[in-house]
């Protein structure tokens, strides 16, 4: 089940993908969920309808990788229509998610909706 590490800070229970298991970090804000990715194997859309169901909000951000790389122009729009689905969350990528994958998600989202957030780049958010 669901782990509250702190009074904002929670890990989801673990959601199956093909090659096993991943949780994932999410932070209560003021102005609701906010996710917290590895690879996020199991596509955003399955831990999005989990944060959702628990918090009964849709996740305001997306921070983390959404292993997504070359010749992957479906599962990018794919992705694309989970983030519009649940509210356009603020979406600040990385590591998996690779530039190309990035540059095709711009193209169904638009330029500005996705942020590189590469290793040391910063965030704030108010809890």
């Amino acid at each position: 089940g669901w782990e509250q590490l702190s009074e904002n800070l929670f890990v989801t229970p673990a959601l199956p993908y093909a090659g096993g298991e991943e949780c994932f970090l999410v932070v209560y804000s003021s102005k609701g969920p906010i996710i917290i990715s590895g690879c996020c194997h199991c596509g955003p859309e399955a831990v999005m309808d989990k944060v959702a169901r628990k918090f009964d909000r849709d996740p305001r951000a997306f921070i983390g990788g959404v292993r997504l790389g070359k010749k992957e122009k479906k599962k990018a729009k794919a992705y694309a229509d989970a983030f519009i689905a649940r509210g356009r969350p603020e979406l600040h990528l990385n590591h998996c998610t690779t530039e190309i994958g990035m540059t095709e998600l711009r193209t169904h989202l638009g330029l500005s909706e996705v942020d590189n957030f590469y290793a040391g780049t910063t965030i704030e958010f108010e809890v």
